[in-house]
């Protein structure tokens, strides 16, 4: 098995894994949120005045994204990886995923595909530039 997955990304775990956990780390989950998406900014500007509707705004972004998510609980450490098209170039790459980063790991908890949102359950987290796309969209792989 290790010959066949040789030039994957995680190749060299997956040699070193024992056999009942080699097909967690072969299926890649995908999952694609359409957007717009909460920001930092727009949530830090609610917390500032009214911090029940910066927690209303978190609550309703994070059960959005429950909506798009599915699949069995993952019991392995997972390494995520996340690619955002947006309409242009207004928003800072950091505004972005901030606050897409918290609610989604959340909704992965609240939706039972986690236990946890720990270390002990992701591993690396890799941000790729945003790219220019007329349809805005996260496509987030977990590995």
């Amino acid at each position: 098995m290790c010959k066949q997955v040789a030039h994957t990304y995680l190749s060299s775990r997956l040699c070193r894994l024992p056999n009942s956990m080699l097909y967690d780390w072969v299926m890649q989950r995908s999952f694609t949120i359409p957007g717009p998406w909460l920001t930092l900014n727009e949530y830090i500007s609610a917390e500032r005045s009214n911090k029940f509707k910066a927690a209303a705004m978190k609550r309703n972004e994070t059960e959005r994204m429950m909506r798009f998510l599915r699949g069995e609980p993952i019991t392995s450490k997972i390494d995520v990886t996340f690619q955002s098209f947006v309409a242009n170039r207004k928003k800072d790459p950091d505004n972005l995923y901030a606050m897409f980063l918290k609610c989604f790991f959340d909704a992965l908890v609240k939706k039972g595909i986690l236990e946890n949102d720990g270390q002990k359950q992701i591993g690396r987290i890799v941000l790729e530039q945003p790219r220019l796309d007329g349809k805005e969209r996260m496509e987030v792989s977990l590995f």
